[in-house]
């Protein structure tokens, strides 16, 4: 296990390369859906200043036809990037300025893909440090293969412009605070207001990003009593004293956080915190509006037939979770398990976490429930927000390891996390790894799909075909391309065999050679990502 792990860099460095695909990430000439929404609030932010739409890249409208559906979370924290990155565009008169739907190539919308970068990796740095408060013995290049291997890349470098980089930041902002606040509480210190305000802003934050994250409220008092079930020492009543107090404290910081917003919402939906219906417009809703008794009677009947796809939602060979997303799965099992264990030790406590942490999962999985798909992109994108509480199991599971069996399991997970990084990777790259519209999923719901995607990962990286076609079509491609048209060799022109001839001209049918700005906003992704990989390991204080 320490050799994988120890050897692991540029593997994973590799495997980034080769999952960041700037023909998917920056070159864009229209968005659709989710993707063109959050565009559309990055640059009414960003680019307008104001909330007015104009020019708007959306496809999709509120109910009220006033502004671009879709949470304005990711548009806000992208707004920043957008505007600065936008001086290159107007010095260059680059016809974003004037016309939004024209962003193809535009250091605005680059603006949006590195926020969603440097987003993630401020995430990534904010989970680590609050590893590190707790003294978990966890390398920062442990963590960073198993945080890298559940999903959350593809929405990083293949589709940047969605939510979920911000929503990770968030809640990881979130756990590292409720760390800060437990540790503070418990060293009998004073009230940690600072990282209770902190908190509470994350939570808001979370909530703008993701409105179906309302859950993650119930995330610092999770971590909490998980951390006072396993600490040896039992809870004294200063301690409880101050918890209380430190949640008065952050109930009314999440009052004032969530001000703005209410000024927000009022000029977006017309309410203060908006519906599915206002936010979506007329469409269909998955989860039943709920007006009476029977109603009431009804959802819960069509819950209770649908809870066997549990099962699908952990097993299937449709991104089932303990395969496509091991973290979320094994980390979960394992903070549920160190919680049973204590029950007889600290039952009240014990048992009140086992509750809390039940409806904080229950939300994103009743969601998937009802919805009764992945969100038609790759993996179970509604159950990230798993994260934060699987990696707290991991690590507090990692301390423990003793036992013969228990390392063999955790090199199983981390090769499960291994074939999570291959099919993360590996998406999109032919017919047999696609998300295909014209099929039922693992649900049984018609109109998209993609069953057997497990096994499909593992066909197609035996094939040299399919590593051929992803370095092509990936960073190294890219660049490759890049150097060509510098030295004025056309690609199409050069005497290929037949394999990969045929390779380029279905690739050269796909995509235009892009201008040579494309190049160096590529360059600054990989440097940054790839830098940002090295220098959280490089600092670990583990390796002193």
């Amino acid at each position: 296990m320490r050799l994988i792990l120890k050897q692991g860099t540029i593997p994973l460095i590799l495997l980034v390369l080769l999952l960041f695909s700037p023909y998917h990430a920056l070159m864009k000439d229209k968005l659709y859906a989710d993707d063109a929404s959050y565009l559309a609030h990055g640059f009414t932010l960003g680019l307008d200043y104001n909330l007015q739409y104009k020019d708007s890249v959306a496809e999709w409208k509120t109910q009220n036809q006033q502004a671009a559906a879709h949470p304005i979370g990711p548009g806000l924290f992208a707004s920043p990037f957008i505007a600065a990155f936008s001086l290159l565009d107007k010095i260059s008169n680059h016809p974003v300025i004037k016309n939004h739907t024209h962003f193809q190539y535009s250091w605005s919308f680059f603006g949006f893909a590195f926020s969603s970068v440097v987003f993630f990796v401020l995430g990534l740095y904010c989970y680590i440090k609050g590893l590190e408060d707790l003294s978990f013995k966890l390398s920062r290049k442990h963590f960073l293969f198993v945080a890298s291997s559940f999903g959350i890349l593809f929405y990083v470098l293949f589709r940047p412009v969605m939510g979920h980089s911000f929503e990770f930041f968030t809640i990881a902002l979130c756990f590292w605070s409720t760390i800060k606040m437990f540790l503070t509480i418990s060293a009998h210190e004073k009230l940690p207001y600072r990282y209770a305000f902190i908190c509470a802003l994350s939570i808001i934050l979370t909530m703008q990003i993701r409105p179906a994250n309302i859950n993650v409220i119930l995330l610092p008092v999770v971590m909490f009593g998980f951390l006072y079930v396993t600490q040896k020492k039992e809870m004294t009543a200063s301690d409880l004293k101050n918890c209380l107090l430190t949640s008065m404290f952050g109930a009314v910081s999440v009052l004032i956080c969530y001000l703005p917003f209410l000024y927000i919402n009022e000029q977006l939906y017309g309410m203060l915190y908006p519906s599915s219906s206002a936010m979506y417009g007329p469409t269909t809703n998955p989860v039943p509006e709920i007006t009476s008794f029977s109603d009431f009677i009804n959802t819960l009947l069509v819950l209770l037939s649908r809870m066997p796809h549990i099962l699908t939602i952990c097993f299937s060979s449709e991104f089932g979770l303990a395969f496509s997303s091991a973290i979320l799965f094994f980390g979960t099992v394992f903070l549920y398990y160190y919680l049973f264990a204590n029950l007889k030790q600290k039952s009240v406590l014990a048992l009140s976490t086992l509750i809390f942490l039940s409806l904080y999962i229950a939300l994103p999985v009743v969601i998937t429930l009802f919805w009764q798909s992945l969100g038609d992109a790759y993996g179970y994108r509604f159950l990230y927000c798993l994260f934060p509480l699987a990696i707290l199991g991991y690590g507090f599971w990692h301390q423990q390891l003793k036992s013969y069996l228990a390392k063999v399991l955790q090199v199983t997970i981390l090769l499960l996390c291994g074939y999570g990084l291959l099919g993360n990777m590996l998406f999109g790259l032919n017919n047999d790894l696609l998300y295909k519209s014209d099929v039922a999923n693992s649900f049984g719901r018609e109109g998209g799909g993609a069953v057997g995607y497990n096994f499909a990962v593992l066909e197609s990286a035996a094939k040299p075909s399919t590593w051929v076609n992803l370095t092509a079509t990936r960073t190294p491609g890219f660049f490759m391309m890049g150097i060509l048209q510098m030295l004025s060799i056309n690609p199409q022109a050069l005497d290929l065999p037949q394999a990969l001839a045929e390779r380029r001209d279905k690739f050269f049918s796909q995509h235009t050679q892009p201008p040579v700005q494309t190049y160096l906003q590529a360059l600054i992704i990989c440097l940054f990502f790839v830098g940002s990989y090295i220098m959280l390991i490089k600092n670990d204080p583990l390796r002193k």
